[in-house]
């Protein structure tokens, strides 16, 4: 049996040690040290294969992936089964890989994936660019950013193609959102490359944290006319890397030409806001002035009159008191001169404090005409909810005066109302 095992061996091995065969990857599984087991099928037939750690790929590995793997068939002598040792893949056709990229957009677009939108600030501070340090792409963006509006750049390091590229911009996404503070905007970046370079962008993971990230996210991948499942994920799509900075970075001379243009509008505005109030507040001193002349006329006359009063009171009872001086002289005669003085005091003590109290009565009488003016102010009153009622710029007591379809003009505080009539109800009657 094993000298049977062998020589099948043999004729095997030196008859397919170059082999190309097309397939659809099943039953995909990774060892814990990195080598890869899977099936490659047909409508008849499976064959296994393997591909053994070290072997770089242009992509990560799936089910339901078609493609052309190279390598050689050996036999595994101790179960008498034979399997691929792969050496290189690639995708089977661009037909194929189209109708893979299209069953999974259509699969995230399902669960609205692609619906989530974040909006991107207009003047960002801080940017994390996600691509390799070793292509043209971040020199030339970086370049791009010294130009327009210099600022806070973090570029975090990944593959941009291949084996585990994904899983790496997933991961770099993740650590971003978490340990970062103070970012705005992620810029995925890569330059153009073939369907195939650009497959790492096609992944299903991938987009799904693309589209949960707390932190918007523009994708730049590849040339204008490329587009990846990433870009339909994303928040922005750029046509290029160049592109994104354009879309993202303003202008520092435009920037300082639009403030230096805001500055002088504001100021403008200002401007014509202060002379407007100006006028306002002289037009009310001037009401004020001509009010408070009108009010103090009317009070300086008020008291012009209780002042005659008052020094027709005073006069009167100086003419009494000369009467009794007169009387007090004829009796001078009979009476001592202490006893006249003590009655002279007397008089004067009685004649002062009557006068006194008069003039308080009458002070009294001009501060209550003074509150009762006040209480007639026309601003006070219409804040009490009262408002006048004019028709041609003329006071309306009455309503008798006022017509259906009659034009009024209601002022309360605050301005004026400007009305037609539609109907008017008198008390007791109707018109």
């Amino acid at each position: 049996m094993s000298q049977v095992s062998e020589r099948l061996k043999g004729v095997i091995q030196s008859q397919f040690h170059s082999v190309s065969i097309r397939g659809e990857i099943s039953g995909m599984k990774e060892s814990g040290v990195g080598h890869r087991y899977f099936n490659l099928k047909d409508d008849k037939s499976l064959l296994n294969a393997v591909c053994w750690r070290g072997i770089s790929l242009p992509f990560d590995l799936e089910d339901g992936m078609e493609i052309i793997c190279i390598g050689s068939i050996s036999i595994y002598q101790q179960r008498s089964t034979y399997q691929l040792n792969v050496q290189s893949i690639t995708l089977s056709g661009k037909g194929a890989i189209l109708e893979l990229i299209e069953k999974r957009k259509q699969k995230l677009k399902e669960e609205g994936i692609f619906d989530i939108k974040k909006p991107l600030p207009k003047m960002p501070n801080k940017i994390a660019i996600i691509t390799s340090e070793r292509g043209a792409v971040i020199e030339d963006m970086l370049h791009r950013i010294r130009d327009r509006f210099p600022m806070h750049v973090l570029i975090y390091d990944v593959k941009v193609q291949g084996e585990g590229a994904a899983s790496q911009i997933s991961e770099a996404i993740l650590h971003l959102n978490n340990h970062i503070n103070a970012l705005d905007i992620i810029i995925i970046a890569r330059g153009g490359g073939s369907i195939e370079d650009l497959m790492c962008f096609n992944d299903e993971n991938l987009a799904r944290v693309i589209s949960n990230s707390n932190i918007p996210i523009v994708s730049a991948i590849g040339h204008e006319t490329d587009f990846t499942i990433a870009d339909f994920a994303a928040d922005l799509r750029a046509p290029t890397p160049s592109a994104a900075i354009e879309l993202l970075i303003p202008n520092q001379y435009e920037v300082k030409k639009r403030i230096q243009s805001n500055s002088f509008k504001l100021s403008s505005y200002i401007e014509s806001k202060i002379l407007r109030y100006r006028i306002e507040i002289n037009k009310m001193l001037m009401a004020s002035s001509k009010f408070h002349q009108s009010f103090y006329q009317n009070i300086s006359r008020k008291v012009d009159i209780y002042g005659s009063k008052l020094i027709g009171y005073k006069i009167d009872h100086i003419l009494k008191t000369e009467l009794i001086l007169r009387s007090v002289k004829k009796e001078f005669q009979r009476i001592n001169l202490t006893s006249l003085y003590v009655r002279l005091e007397k008089t004067k003590k009685l004649l002062s404090d009557s006068y006194l109290e008069q003039f308080k009565i009458n002070l009294s009488k001009l501060e209550n005409l003074n509150l009762r003016l006040a209480a007639f102010n026309k601003e006070r009153i219409m804040q009490m909810g009262f408002s006048i009622v004019k028709m041609e710029n003329v006071a309306l007591k009455d309503i008798n005066k006022i017509q259906n379809g009659s034009n009024l003009s209601i002022e309360m505080v605050g301005g004026f109302l400007e009305v037609t009539t539609k109907k008017v109800n008198l008390l007791n009657s109707k018109k």
